[in-house]
């Protein structure tokens, strides 16, 4: 029964694996760790009944059925499971190495004609079950923010905040935002920066687009700007597609304490760098049968592919990177002051940029 309900999940068969590719983390804390938690179910069955729950909005009942388990076991193990999950955060959401900057630089220049990108920034909600004595005013939610690279990889994870909290004011109360404003300990290298919508502030570290609202007038350059800007940060837009595709709970989790839905998030956040870096790529036309793509809607990143997808070659891309005229940002404030440098192209137009902060963020559970 439990073999015909999950014989479509790859990840499942991975994550059993994890275990053996990594047997000093997971596998050895579950088997030889809190000896109380369920023993009589295989370690094999936990960690598949853990991707069921994840991977669907079924309840616990179905899932009792399913396993031939009581629903205090689901219950237990679910959490269990994910908790010991999200121990893996530091392993699997990580900030990349500076030689693997320079790898995810180059290939959001290649695709978008931007130089010196590591990252794109972005949040979504994730909603929860309303608390007991809610007034009923405030959006049921949690806002996820993230950072994803060029394969939609998640390097930065933060998580808690009420689903109606806007990124402004979700990102300067991350740790990230203060690794991005710190000169003592760089997290980004001088001249790299992320991409982030016009919801973000403008940061040394943090490029945002020109503002198109109202009566303004932009330049062919600025326009330009705003496309490949755009075109960049849809990767982000299309990881959290995916993640909420792949692990379905995500679209409603029913709890109601916000540490116990950050942990879920964060399980979640894990498996899908996982299930990445194992090489299983997910693609929402699974769930119409539709035939998989390879490129940036399965949650695989090629090259050329990607530009194609969006209507460009990545060398195209590039050969209108070089026509456009970049601008300068000020170090001072930390804030960008949008002046034009006329002829400044891409080899200099990020001189004076300051990349700063510390080390590796991922969660606030």
């Amino acid at each position: 029964m439990i073999d015909e309900q999950l014989e479509d999940e790859s990840l499942n068969i991975q994550l059993v694996e994890l275990e053996n590719t990594d047997p000093n983390v997971l596998g050895k804390r579950l088997r030889y760790g809190n000896k109380s938690v369920s023993p009589s179910v295989p370690l094999e069955e936990k960690l598949l009944m853990t991707c069921w729950m994840l991977g669907n909005t079924s309840s616990y009942r179905e899932a009792s059925k399913i396993f031939n388990v009581s629903k205090a076991v689901v219950h237990h193990i679910f959490h269990h499971i994910c908790n010991e999950l999200t121990l893996l955060a530091e392993k699997y959401i990580r900030w990349p190495t500076p030689e693997e900057c320079a790898i995810i630089t180059d290939s959001f220049e290649n695709q978008f004609g931007f130089p010196g990108v590591v990252g794109v920034i972005g949040s979504c909600s994730i909603r929860v079950r309303e608390p007991p004595g809610n007034s009923g005013n405030d959006i049921n939610g949690i806002v996820l923010q993230a950072v994803c690279d060029d394969k939609m990889l998640l390097l930065d994870v933060y998580t808690g905040y009420p689903g109606d909290t806007t990124p402004a004011k979700v990102l300067p109360k991350s740790p990230l935002y203060d690794r991005l404003a710190c000169k003592n300990d760089p997290l980004i290298e001088p001249h790299k920066h992320i991409l982030g919508n016009s919801n973000y502030p403008q940061l040394a570290t943090l490029l945002t687009p020109y503002n198109e609202d109202g009566n303004q007038t932009h330049s062919e350059q600025e326009l330009k700007f705003n496309r490949l800007h755009k075109m960049a940060c849809s990767l982000i837009d299309d990881s959290f597609e995916i993640l909420k595709k792949r692990f379905r709970r995500l679209e409603y989790i029913d709890v109601t304490r916000v540490n116990v839905a950050n942990k879920v998030i964060l399980a979640a956040c894990v498996l899908h760098n996982f299930a990445i870096l194992q090489g299983d790529y997910y693609s929402p036309l699974m769930d119409s049968g539709g035939e998989v793509s390879e490129s940036v809607g399965a949650g695989k990143v090629i090259d050329n592919k990607v530009a194609d997808t969006r209507g460009q070659s990545g060398r195209q891309q590039t050969d209108r990177h070089k026509e456009m005229k970049w601008t300068k940002w000020s170090t001072q404030t930390g804030l960008c002051d949008k002046q034009q440098t006329g002829g400044q192209n891409e080899n200099n137009y990020l001189e004076g940029w300051v990349g700063q902060v510390a080390d590796m963020t991922w969660t606030n559970c």
